[in-house]
């Protein structure tokens, strides 16, 4: 069994916090398109600050729902 070292334990924080606070990316950390649906080829987020967060993304929405599905 391994276990992490406090260093590895804090990048690992680190890591979890930047997905929670990006608007760019889901949940898992793969980025987003315009229109909130992942982008294809897969592409890890790497949260930076070289893109605008997408106008009108609620982060707490579900991702699988289209905009015409949900109910008014």
């Amino acid at each position: 069994m391994t276990r992490l070292t406090a260093q590895e334990q804090a990048a690992r924080a680190a890591r979890s916090a930047a997905i929670r606070a990006c608007r760019r990316c889901d949940p898992s950390g793969w980025r987003l398109g315009p229109d909130g649906v992942p982008v294809d080829p897969a592409t890890r987020c790497d949260h930076g600050a070289s893109l605008p967060p997408p106008a009108g993304r609620d982060i707490t929405e579900p991702l699988h729902e289209l905009p015409s599905e949900r109910a008014p």
